[in-house]
């Protein structure tokens, strides 16, 4: 893609005629789909929160495994960077206390040089993927670094969110210049919907440089066919929503079938998913938002503890898949046993998919 403002429409009928333009779009802006935030808690919460249980974490944790050597990186509200939960584990923090944010945060509108979240939403995701701070684990993998990048700040559009996937590719210092790829994270988690976007090739540009991409599935359940974009592009591995410490699915996780093809691809807690907000505070929030991180915080924990699958992303998605819990869909959304339209595969394991791995790679 390639964005240019105030284009009179005289050139537009001029640019249209090359052979190698597809298309001219508007820039549409994005609308965020969240669904409540929730309420505040306390301080003080489980020792482990219930959904990174759900999921085995701590189980992996036990043999030694919390994601150490893997960078997660957020596309969303931002990121509150200085948070108790989140402070030791941003990639711009050194040891001797300096910190850098080049190549490790990016705004997508370009208004903030230093990681930020005027919502909350961002750093709540970042918290259930890396966070911690002793009395409250509410991160999957909390020895992995973040970085992040603002793709939902100020005049959120398609504009803002292809510049945070082309940060993910290849990160830039915090004004956007000096592409550096060694620099990109391992995985990338992305909680918004982004309907007019088209963002299939930046997908599939992420996953080919081996960065994977998960995506929530979108909140319109339970009507079928209500998988959102960019978790409807078929690389991405996209993520149902369940229900607080069960493997029922949530209500307003959405489902599939897409275009020919079963979407979420798995399902992971994402109702009343306790985490960090900006201004060290707490918050339960609920919607496959928070279903994601889960997902890629799985994803850490298999790569810290198989190195050998680091950045092979369609091998380490189908042991995500195959070590899942299956579950049945009873019928909906025209399909039943796993995988199906509403579970995808089924529910996370990341102690199941790390044995799974261990075996295929003789460890």
């Amino acid at each position: 893609m390639i964005f240019a403002e105030n284009v009179p429409k005289d050139l537009i009928d001029q640019i249209i005629m090359f052979d190698n333009v597809a298309e001219i779009s508007h820039n549409p802006k994005i609308e965020l789909d969240f669904l409540e935030t929730g309420v505040e808690t306390n301080s003080t919460g489980f020792a482990v929160e219930p959904g990174v249980k759900w999921v085995k974490a701590d189980k992996v944790w036990a043999q030694g495994f919390k994601g150490k050597g893997i960078v997660i990186a957020n596309s969303d509200t931002g990121i509150a960077f200085n948070e108790p939960a989140l402070r030791k584990t941003y990639r711009g923090n050194s040891a001797g206390g300096a910190v850098k944010h080049d190549y490790n945060w990016f705004d997508g509108s370009k208004t903030a040089m230093t990681p930020v979240d005027g919502h909350g939403h961002g750093t709540h995701c970042m918290g259930s993927k890396v966070g911690e701070d002793g009395a409250n684990q509410i991160g999957v993998a909390p020895e992995s670094q973040w970085v992040g990048c603002r793709s939902l700040g100020p005049g959120a559009s398609r504009n803002t969110v292809v510049a945070c996937l082309q940060w993910l590719l290849a990160p830039t210092d915090v004004r956007g210049s000096s592409p550096n790829a060694d620099k990109r994270p391992h995985i990338s988690s992305h909680s918004y919907l982004c309907g007019g976007c088209q963002l299939n090739t930046a997908v599939k540009a992420l996953k080919a440089a081996g960065v994977a991409v998960v995506v929530a599935n979108g909140n319109s359940g339970p009507r079928c066919s209500s998988t959102t974009h960019p978790a409807d592009v078929k690389e991405s591995f996209s993520v149902g929503a369940l229900a607080p410490s069960s493997d029922s699915i949530a209500s307003f996780s959405s489902r599939g079938p897409f275009s020919g093809y079963t979407k979420p691809d798995v399902a992971a807690p994402g109702q009343n998913v306790r985490s960090c907000v900006p201004g060290g505070r707490y918050q339960s929030m609920s919607g496959t938002s928070m279903a994601a991180p889960h997902a890629a915080g799985v994803l850490a924990l298999l790569w810290s503890a198989v190195p050998e699958l680091k950045r092979k992303i369609d091998e380490s998605e189908k042991i995500l898949k195959e070590s899942a819990k299956k579950q049945r869909s009873n019928g909906q959304c025209s399909s039943d046993a796993a995988p199906n339209n509403v579970f995808g595969y089924g529910t996370l394991d990341a102690e199941k998919a790390i044995d799974f791995a261990r075996k295929l790679y003789k460890k």
